[in-house]
């Protein structure tokens, strides 16, 4: 029985991680119900938690001042456990719970009633939840605005773990759409730590240098890709960006690791927004075929003058 308590809690808690919750902090509809029930109950504690593998996490909560505690030392176990709505009257005379903290430190709990807390997929994360240190009884009426009331956090909880996937999704898509758009453009980003001097590249930044393995580089060795004949520009455009926080944007030659020739365009400048700009954020794009391109035209227009200057010397000989 208990290695199926075991198997069932795995499953609970990779429910509970794909909820995306656990950095959601309080949840602000949440409190205000809580808030709400502890005056329409006249109660002292009221609260609504997700439980992890050995720990409570508060999501909202009222009269309490937590934001976490241990699993072990709550009550909320037997509503997982339970898989329903559990109240019990005095704690101190029930088996399950007598002996854990909450009941025999403060706060002393006499009375508790918990609902669970389900995911669309139906698994139990979590619970609303109130506690008193007196013993007390809900009637029918009590019973079911508690019922109602966790009803309606329950559907709050659903609807902030659809409105976090909806943004991590919308999130996925924009990064997916601009690594889609920086290959067709062959355009990387980079970053230089000031600090460290270390350089970071996109996967882009790796395509144009025709490097395979992803590894750390220094802006030496970044700086030291590019053709001897433009190095001291680029090195003066990076180390004034460096020291003096002036921006750069330039065209030069890159040798990649396989030997091959790129002409590229960068552009740099300071990150404005770390502290102290600790850090160079800037581009880098292949326009070799660009440059190319253009070469084979301009060798074109050239052949067509000199075909129209020899056929005018032709023209006036023959006249």
């Amino acid at each position: 029985m208990k290695n199926n308590h075991q198997h069932n809690d795995y499953r609970r808690l990779a429910a509970l991680r794909d909820l995306a919750l656990d950095g959601a902090g309080h949840v602000q509809d949440c409190e205000t119900i809580v808030g709400l029930a502890a005056t329409f109950f006249n109660i002292p504690m009221v609260a609504v938690s997700l439980l992890e593998r050995t720990e409570q996490i508060f999501v909202a909560q009222h009269g309490m001042v937590s934001t976490i505690s241990r699993r072990a030392d709550t009550l909320c176990d037997i509503v997982i456990e339970g898989g329903s709505p559990q109240i019990i009257s005095d704690a101190r005379a029930d088996p399950r719970v007598y002996n854990r903290k909450m009941v025999t430190d403060a706060p002393f709990v006499r009375f508790y009633a918990g609902y669970p807390i389900r995911t669309a997929g139906g698994h139990i994360v979590g619970s609303f939840w109130m506690i008193d240190s007196k013993v007390r009884t809900f009637s029918p009426e009590e019973d079911a605005a508690f019922r109602q009331f966790g009803a309606i956090v329950e559907g709050m909880i659903q609807a902030r773990a659809r409105d976090i996937a909806l943004k991590q999704s919308e999130s996925e898509r924009a990064t997916s759409a601009l690594a889609q758009a920086g290959r067709i453009a062959k355009l990387g980003r980079w970053e230089i730590d000031i600090k460290t001097m270390d350089v970071t590249w996109s996967d882009e930044v790796y395509q144009i240098h025709e490097i395979d393995l992803i590894e750390s580089k220094s802006v030496l060795r970044a700086i030291n890709y590019y053709a001897d004949h433009d190095q001291t520009r680029v090195n003066a455009a990076v180390s004034d960006a460096i020291v003096y926080g002036t921006p750069f944007d330039f065209a030069a030659d890159l040798i990649s690791a396989k030997g091959n020739v790129r002409h590229v365009r960068a552009a740099g400048e300071r990150d404005a927004s770390g502290a102290g700009g600790s850090r160079i954020i800037g581009i880098i794009q292949d326009i070799t075929d660009i440059v190319e391109a253009r070469s084979v035209l301009s060798g074109a227009a050239l052949q067509a003058d000199d075909y129209s200057a020899a056929d005018h010397e032709s023209r006036q000989l023959q006249s």
